[in-house]
């Protein structure tokens, strides 16, 4: 009696077994497996990651301090607190995998005749993850992305230095270049060799441009306080 008990529980088992093994799998939608695979935005390449979404429009720049062509707000510049302003972009290029951004004051020296090209360079900052959708308000001392590396400006220094010129009134161009590729520590690097590294690199550009004339000493200094 106890062997046939036994007999007939195994046969169970077996039979339940076969029942489980052909039950059909669940069924996912198509949006499920879309949100399991497809990026919002980038998609892992290694350690890094690399923009995949095709833009809705050209690749821009702004910030929320001032408009394109605008005076820069007295806060960014040495007359104020000397706060680098916050920066938004959109629509980077397909492939983009990090940014570079520039900050230069194109100048006319009576030092450099003929030298069309001189310009002060204020902020220099590469390897800008290619997430990252902008910087803050003074994260040149409160914080860049993770991965940020700060290049060197014109004053011999790595960090950001407002428009500061003795007279007469000046234009200042932020560049944000979208990279192909991840470069690493360049270890000391200043705007020309930045320029060198990133040829042939570059899939697409925006710039944001700002201009600025130093108050008069007295004004200048109420204007340090705001």
């Amino acid at each position: 009696m106890r062997n046939r008990i036994t007999a007939a529980g195994m046969l169970s088992l077996v039979v339940l077994l076969a029942h489980g093994c052909n039950k059909a799998p669940k069924s996912v939608s198509t949006t499920e497996r879309q949100s399991a695979t497809a990026p919002d935005v980038a998609s892992a390449e290694g350690e890094h990651f690399v923009v995949t979404a095709t833009p809705t429009g050209p690749m821009r720049l702004s910030s929320p301090a001032f408009d394109h062509g605008d005076a820069m707000p007295t806060r960014h510049t040495c007359d104020g607190k000397g706060l680098s302003p916050a920066l938004e972009w959109n629509n980077l290029p397909v492939g983009t995998m990090s940014l570079a951004l520039v900050l230069k004051d194109q100048v006319v020296d009576s030092k450099r005749p003929g030298d069309r090209d001189f310009h002060w360079v204020h902020w220099l900052l590469y390897n800008l993850p290619a997430r990252a959708r902008g910087l803050t308000e003074n994260s040149a001392r409160s914080g860049l992305p993770a991965g940020t590396i700060k290049g060197i400006n014109s004053k011999r220094s790595t960090g950001y230095f407002g428009p500061c010129r003795a007279s007469g009134k000046h234009n200042y161009t932020f560049t944000l270049y979208a990279l192909d590729n991840w470069m690493g520590d360049l270890g000391p690097t200043s705007a020309d060799d930045l320029q060198l590294a990133i040829e042939g690199h570059i899939l697409g550009q925006a710039t944001l441009a700002a201009a600025y004339q130093r108050a008069a000493p007295s004004q200048a200094r109420r204007q340090r306080s705001r």
